[in-house]
C-alpha cells in the first residue's frame, strides 16, 4: 500500500462521523521541531475531551518528540491538581525551547545538542507526580525506541535474528491527592516475542526517573542528540511475563525511537483490545506531525515533461525511501488489521507548516515559527475533533487571520506567517520549502528576533541563519576525533551553503604548476560579517620553477604579489566558484643579482624569471566545493630591469584552498 493510499484511507477516516468514545488511545508520531505543531492538535484534545478524561484515556503510545507529549498529555490529563498557568505543559515544552537553549558547547560531547531544554520541564514534571494523579486515571504509556547497535541472536547455526526497534510499556495508575502514582511494566498476555521491562522499584519517585531516561533514549534524533543508556531486562519468546529485577539487567544505548516504529497505531489498538476485549466503543487518535496536505480535487496527475529513463527509477525510489520507511508500521497495520479503520480519527494539516524545511529543524529558529505551528495544530485538532475549546484571544486573532484580514490585535510576526500559510495554502504547496520561506519572510519585513536581527535588517535573514549555523556546526567539527574534522568540515560547510551560499570570508591556497603559489586571500565584510564579492589577496610565486630545474646556470626567482580579487556572487554556487583578480609584485631573481648587473634579455623573451622588476598579472580562477582550483595568469609585456622588454607569459596551476583557517 503506497503512502498516497494509505493517507487517502485515513483522510477519509478523520472526516466519517464520530460517536462519543468510552475508550481512548492516543498515538502521537515523531516529528523534531513539528513536535509544536503536535503540540497543539494534542492541547485541543485535552481542552474538548474534559469531560472523558481521565477516566476512558485507556492507551498512549509515541515516538521521539511523540513520546515526549504523550507523556505530557498524560499528566495533564491525570494530575490531580489544576495548574495555575495559562500556558500547559506542552506549551511549556515547545515554544521555549530554541536553539540557544538546545546548543551543547561542552567538549566532551559529541552532538549538536544537550538535553537541559527539557530538564528543566522534568522538574515541573516531579512536582505534578508528588501531587498525585486521580484515581480514575489508569493508563498504558508506551514509547518507541530504536536500539543504537541491533541486538542478533542465533537461533540455529547459519540462522539469526536482529532486532533495532524496541517499545516500553508501562501501566501508569492514580492513587490521589497527595500520593505517586503506581508504575508496571505492562503485561502484553498475548505477546509472544522479545519484550523490554524497566527494573521498576517500590519508590515511585525513582520509576519517573526511570520513565525519563526512556523519554530522552526516545527523543534522541541521531546527530543531534548523542545515544541515551537504558538499563532494561530483556524477555525472550516463551518466557513467562515477570518483574525485572536488578540482577537480571543490562544496559544498552538507545536513539530515536521514530526510526523503525514512528507510527505505533496498531500496537495501541492491540493493547487498547487487551484492556476490555468485550468493548467496542473504542476510538484511537493518531496525531501526526507529518500529515499530508488536505488537497483540493484535481484532475489526474500530469506525465512528467522530461523522461530522465533508469535514473527516474533511482529517482523515485530514492526520494520516497524515507516516508516509506517511516510508514511502513502503519501501513502493515491497516492491512494486517482491516478492521482498525472503523475506530481511528487522524488530524489532517489544512495549511503547511514553517517548521518543516531543514528536515523539521527549522522551528528550533525562532519562537515565533513554533507559537504559529502551534496554534496551526490547534486548527487542525478542531477539525479532526469537531470542537472549538481552545480561548486564547491570540489564538481565535491568529485564527482570523487565516481566514481573512483582520483588525484584531496580533503581533507582526505572527501576522506575516498566518499569511504565509494562506499564501503557501492557495498555491497548493505541500510545505514551504526554505528559500520560499525566506524569500516571503525578508519581502515582507518578518523581525528575526532569536537570530539577533533588527526589524530592518530582515532581508538578511537567510544569511543570519547560516551564521548561527556555521556557530553550530564548528562546535560540532571541534567535538570530532581530531583526524576527523577536516573532513566533517567538507560535509557540514556543503550543508551550510544548502542554506545560503557565500564565500568563505578567508582562505589560503597552495597551487602547483610551472610557476607554484601559495597565498592568502580575505574577503571585505558586510555590517553582519559575511564577506563580499571584494578581496584582498597576498601571495608568494615561483617563477618559471619546473622549468629551471636541473638546469645549473639557472637558479631562483621569488616573486611576492599583491592584488584584489572579484568573485561575482551570481555565477558562484556551493558546487563551483569564479574568481578575477588583478595584481602586481616585484620578482626577484639571482639572474641578474636582484637587478644590480644586467640580464639576459634573449633568456628574458621565453622566461620571465630571467629578469628582477616590477611584474603586472590577470588572474582567473575556477574552483570546485570551495577546495580544488584551477587557475590561470597571465603576465603581459612590459618594461621591465630598467626599461628592457621581455614577451608576455600564461601560467597554468592546479592546487588546494583552505577555508575559514582563523
Amino acid at each position: 500500500m503506497n503512502s498516497i493510499y494509505l493517507f487517502t484511507v485515513l483522510l477519509f477516516l478523520t472526516f466519517s462521523p464520530q460517536g462519543s468514545a468510552k475508550h481512548l488511545a492516543l498515538v502521537s508520531s515523531g516529528g523534531v521541531s513539528l513536535g509544536s505543531y503536535e503540540a497543539g492538535v494534542l492541547q485541543e484534545f485535552l481542552s474538548s475531551r474534559k469531560s472523558e478524561l481521565p477516566q476512558n484515556l485507556k492507551v498512549v503510545l509515541g515516538a521521539s518528540a511523540g513520546g515526549i507529549n504523550g507523556l505530557l498529555t498524560v499528566f495533564e490529563a491525570c494530575r490531580s491538581v489544576p495548574s495555575k498557568s495559562m500556558k500547559g505543559l506542552l506549551w511549556k515544552m515547545w515554544i521555549p525551547v530554541g536553539l540557544d537553549q538546545l546548543q551543547d558547547d561542552d567538549p566532551s560531547h559529541k552532538s549538536l545538542f544537550h538535553r537541559n531544554a527539557i530538564k528543566n520541564l522534568f522538574k515541573e514534571l516531579r512536582t505534578i507526580w508528588s501531587e498525585g494523579f486521580k484515581e480514575s486515571c489508569n493508563v498504558v504509556l508506551g514509547i518507541t525506541v530504536t536500539r543504537r547497535n541491533p541486538f542478533t541472536e542465533e537461533i540455529q547455526p547459519g540462522l539469526s535474528i536482529t532486532r533495532q526497534p524496541e517499545i516500553f510499556l508501562l501501566k501508569i495508575q492514580g492513587k490521589g491527592p497527595g500520593r505517586a502514582p503506581e508504575v508496571q511494566n505492562y503485561d502484553e498476555e498475548k505477546t509472544n516475542t522479545y519484550r523490554v521491562l524497566l527494573p521498576l522499584e517500590d519508590h515511585p519517585d525513582s520509576n519517573l526517573e526511570k520513565i525519563f531516561d526512556v523519554i530522552q533514549a526516545s527523543a534522541s534524533f541521531p546527530l543531534a542528540f548523542s545515544p541515551y543508556p537504558i538499563t532494561y531486562c530483556l524477555l525472550r519468546p516463551g518466557v513467562t511475563f515477570r518483574k525485572c529485577k536488578p540482577g537480571e539487567t543490562q544496559t544498552d544505548l538507545f536513539i530515536d525511537g521514530g526510526i523503525y516504529h514512528n507510527s505505533p497505531v496498531g500496537r495501541a489498538f492491540q493493547i487498547l483490545k487487551q484492556e476490555d476485549p468485550s468493548r467496542s466503543d473504542l476510538q484511537l487518535i493518531y496525531v501526526n506531525a507529518s500529515a499530508p496536505m488536505l488537497k483540493k480535487a484535481s484532475g489526474p496527475e500530469e506525465e512528467k515533461d522530461e523522461d530522465w529513463g533508469l535514473l527516474s527509477e533511482f529517482y523515485d525510489i530514492g526520494s520516497s525511501f524515507f516516508e516509506t520507511a517511516r510508514n511502513m508500521t502503519l501501513s502493515e497495520d491497516l492491512q494486517r488489521s482491516p478492521e482498525l479503520g472503523k475506530y481511528l480519527i487522524t488530524n489532517q494539516k489544512h495549511f503547511p507548516l514553517v517548521s518543516e524545511p531543514l528536515y523539521a529543524f527549522l522551528g528550533f529558529i525562532e519562537k515565533d515559527f513554533r507559537i504559529s505551528d502551534y496554534y496551526l495544530g490547534i486548527a487542525d485538532g478542531q477539525k479532526m475533533l469537531s470542537s472549538q475549546a481552545e480561548t486564547s484571544k491570540e489564538y481565535l486573532c491568529f485564527s482570523e487571520h487565516l481566514k481573512n484580514d483582520t483588525n484584531c490585535s496580533l503581533t507582526q510576526n505572527l501576522k506575516i506567517l498566518a499569511k504565509l500559510a494562506t499564501v503557501k495554502r492557495d498555491a497548493s504547496a505541500d510545505e514551504a520549502s526554505l528559500h520560499d520561506t525566506f524569500d516571503y519572510l525578508e519581502k515582507t519585513n518578518f523581525h528575526f528576533k532569536d537570530l539577533g536581527l533588527k526589524r530592518r535588517n530582515s532581508r538578511f535573514g537567510r544569511i543570519a541563519l547560516r551564521n548561527r549555523f556555521k556557530l553550530i556546526t564548528k562546535s560540532l567539527k571541534n567535538k570530532q576525533p581530531e583526524g576527523l574534522q577536516g573532513r566533517t568540515k567538507i560535509i557540514l560547510d556543503q550543508g551550510l551553503n544548502q542554506i545560503s551560499y557565500y564565500p568563505s570570508s578567508n582562505y589560503a591556497y597552495a597551487l602547483f604548476g610551472d610557476s607554484p603559489e601559495a597565498g592568502l586571500s580575505v574577503a571585505y565584510t558586510t555590517e553582519l560579517g559575511t564577506p563580499t564579492a571584494f578581496r584582498l589577496n597576498a601571495s608568494l610565486m615561483m617563477i618559471d620553477y619546473l622549468s629551471r630545474l636541473g638546469d645549473t646556470n639557472s637558479g631562483s626567482a621569488l616573486a611576492p604579489l599583491l592584488g584584489f580579487r572579484y568573485q561575482p556572487l551570481a555565477l558562484s554556487t556551493s558546487l563551483w566558484q569564479v574568481n578575477f583578480g588583478l595584481r602586481t609584485g616585484y620578482v626577484f631573481s639571482d639572474q641578474d643579482k636582484l637587478g644590480k648587473i644586467p640580464c639576459d634579455t634573449q633568456q628574458a623573451k621565453t622566461r620571465a624569471s630571467e629578469c628582477s622588476g616590477l611584474i603586472f598579472q590577470q588572474v582567473t580562477s575556477l574552483t570546485f566545493f570551495e577546495r580544488l582550483r584551477l587557475q590561470f595568469v597571465y603576465q603581459p609585456d612590459y618594461g621591465n630591469n630598467f626599461g628592457k622588454f621581455q614577451n608576455s607569459h600564461l601560467y597554468f596551476q592546479i592546487g588546494l584552498v583552505f577555508p575559514d583557517i582563523w
